[in-house]
């Protein structure tokens, strides 16, 4: 009789241990590759320990030409197979005005979230993101269309919250141009407005780094046609002080700034020559190669969400002689502010996915991004989007060029934040590349992309 009990007793404990073990919940992602998705993958195994109820978090890595495409499939079939995913910044209005996303404001009012969590909504602390960027990679809509506000602007529902930050410096190597820059009397580059290179000054920094045994090419670019390619571009319209559209969503491409734009650019590789001519076939993730590899000196755009690329020993034998600063001018102190645009990439949660299965996506989605993770995230290699984290001795003594990052994430511009910026876009990249190419004047060019984003957008109906 006892035995019958105590096989009574196994079946049973072992009938609720898989009652439990069913009730686990596997979250799946799909992130960006980048310096953020191996920082988060790292990450799993501190969280699992704490929170029994996930069984595991798979991240599903995707380089970016495949990423918005595996996202939008599961958005368009409701499959479910994503409880969270990593977006680009430019796809976030699309994303809300599709209705694809939960807004995250029922979740932080929940208090039983936060019990679970073992923290408070205050210790979180949403307020300690730098407030143009929860602004831009967060919350839609915004204030204008290239322009998300300096201050948090907590009218606008919020959808998503920072995973990895970016916006552009200067990037050049320290050794380099010691040795051959130095000697023609240029200074080194500073991290404000006033002490940044001229175009003159880079120019000729880019000659003297072009040609020699440890310096093939002086600079690169990310010059193929697509998203790379406008994002560049796009950062330095406040460089030469033009821009997409108006307040009235009128585009201003047809203009001098614009025509002086690109004539620079395509400078670099047809007159100067001083990048390589493969640069049109480049998107970050070669130009990151170019420049961790050594062949390649300086960077006029860098994403400072790859630094981790270059920036560790692992990824470039070159690792310690980066420096950042502030970007390249067309006249000193001019603009007096970051003339770079925010981007970078946020984590949502879609519609598609269960409601219990929500819950436990938000819970991870706020640890990882809680103040005393995000300082081992950012430690890691991406970049902060937290104002404690770039304050952090730690931080800043492991990563010196969080300093200025520190300045410039601050930005309040952005591109168009619009759901049509996909067909944007698509049509600046066509028309930047057929410059490139030499198959379109630049006067023909500008005159054409005035009109296709004048239709696109009447179609679209922003001038009823």
């Amino acid at each position: 009789m006892k035995r019958y009990i105590l096989v009574g007793v196994v079946i049973g404990l072992l009938c609720i241990s898989l009652i439990g073990a069913a009730e686990q919940i596997v979250l799946h992602i799909a992130a960006f590759k980048s310096p953020g998705s191996e920082a988060t993958k790292k990450l799993v195994s501190e969280y699992l320990a704490l929170n029994p109820k996930v069984k595991d978090i798979v991240i599903d890595e995707y380089p970016y030409a495949d990423l918005r495409s595996k996202i939008l499939t599961d958005f368009i079939g409701k499959t479910g197979a994503y409880d969270i995913v990593t977006g680009d910044c430019i796809w976030l209005a699309e994303f809300v005005a599709g209705k694809h996303l939960r807004p995250l404001e029922p979740y932080f009012a929940d208090p039983t979230l936060w019990k679970e969590l073992g923290m408070t909504p205050e210790e979180y602390d949403l307020d300690d993101f730098v407030p143009a960027v929860l602004n831009y990679l967060g919350r839609y809509p915004t204030l204008s269309p290239t322009y998300v506000g300096m201050e948090h602007q907590k009218q606008f529902p919020l959808y998503a919250i920072p995973w990895l930050t970016n916006t552009e410096t200067f990037l050049y190597r320290r050794d380099l141009y010691e040795k051959y820059v130095a000697p023609l009397g240029i200074p080194r580059p500073g991290d404000t407005p006033e002490t940044a290179w001229t175009f003159d000054e880079f120019i000729t920094a880019a000659k003297a780094l072009t040609g020699k045994p440890d310096s093939p090419w002086g600079m690169s670019l990310q010059a193929k046609r697509g998203n790379s390619l406008v994002w560049e571009i796009s950062n330095l319209l406040g460089v030469f002080g033009a821009s997409y559209f108006d307040e009235k969503w009128h585009p201003t491409i047809n203009t001098p700034e614009w025509h002086k734009l690109l004539e620079t650019y395509i400078s670099f590789y047809k007159v100067y020559k001083v990048a390589p001519p493969e640069v049109l076939g480049w998107e970050h993730a070669e130009e990151a190669g170019a420049l961790a590899g050594g062949y390649c000196a300086m960077d006029l755009t860098w994403n400072n969400e790859l630094n981790m690329w270059i920036m560790a020993p692992a990824y470039s034998q070159y690792w310690d002689k980066w420096e950042v600063a502030w970007m390249v001018l067309t006249e000193k102190g001019k603009p007096p502010y970051p003339p770079s645009v925010q981007g970078g990439y946020f984590l949502a949660i879609p519609v598609y996915t269960s409601e219990e299965r929500a819950r436990e996506a938000f819970k991870f989605i706020i640890w990882l991004t809680s103040k005393p993770i995000h300082k081992k995230y950012v430690l890691m290699g991406p970049t902060p989007a937290r104002m404690s984290t770039m304050e952090d001795p730690d931080v800043l003594a492991k990563w010196p060029w969080i300093k200025l990052y520190s300045k410039v994430i601050q930005t309040p511009f952005t591109r168009p934040n619009c759901p049509e910026w996909s067909m944007i876009e698509y049509n600046v990249a066509i028309t930047i590349s057929k410059v490139l190419t030499g198959e379109w004047t630049i006067d023909y060019a500008l005159a054409d992309l005035q009109d296709r984003l004048y239709y696109l957008m009447e179609r679209a109906g922003y001038y009823k």
